[in-house]
């Protein structure tokens, strides 16, 4: 089994693996069980399985879940699941740590962040990584500054590996605006955060 740092050393650099290392420094102390929702090939699974006792993982798209079988075939702590996370059945309150990477706008929103708090246990904490619609100056500015930014990390980081699964994905329809009023509504205490390369944070704990 590959040592974390060889395993994020391994993952191909993008908008959301950018930053992986960022969300694996706000961990909560308890490390029974995590779950990464729209998991997709498995990389940022894995990364939570050296931090975890056992890790679910979930995903809709088929060829992706396949492939993170395969690959990660060796990594028996992390387990990963053909579903929607909606529809996911497991017990209630059974998770330490719940992630959400670039899939938060393929689902209604309020319904789930309702089953994300419902798995949690107490003390426990979900990180939404998430992409949001541009509108208005200040998404203006922050993509200026993100195009340069994104040629000269895919210059010298490369990009997406060759022969890489095509994901399924969808625009997002919520400005951060918009997103950062519902996960007030919501999430109350929540920390949220504007990132480089058109992604926000969310990061709550569960008291």
């Amino acid at each position: 089994m590959a040592s974390l740092p060889s395993a994020l050393a391994s993952v191909p650099w993008n908008h959301n693996s950018h930053y992986y290392d960022f969300i694996l420094s706000r961990l909560p102390a308890s490390r029974g069980k995590a779950l990464d929702v729209g998991c997709g090939k498995g990389d940022f699974a894995v990364m939570l399985g050296f931090h975890f006792e056992e890790v679910d993982a979930i995903d809709l798209d088929q060829r992706a879940i396949q492939s993170a079988r395969e690959h990660y075939a060796g990594h028996d702590n992390v387990r990963f699941h053909l579903d929607s996370f909606l529809k996911y059945q497991c017990c209630d309150s059974q998770y330490d740590f719940i992630s959400m990477i670039s899939s938060l706008h393929h689902m209604d929103l309020e319904m789930a962040i309702a089953k994300a708090t419902q798995l949690l246990r107490t003390g426990g904490a979900i990180f939404i990584l998430g992409c949001y619609r541009e509108s208005g100056l200040i998404d203006f500015i922050c993509g200026s500054v993100a195009i340069p930014a994104n040629m000269i990390y895919c210059l010298f980081r490369g990009s997406e590996e060759k022969d890489a699964i095509e994901m399924v994905t969808v625009p997002a329809t919520c400005t951060i605006s918009q997103i950062g009023k519902e996960m007030h509504r919501l999430l109350p205490g929540h920390v949220f955060r504007r990132h480089l390369f058109w992604r926000y944070s969310v990061e709550w704990r569960k008291t």
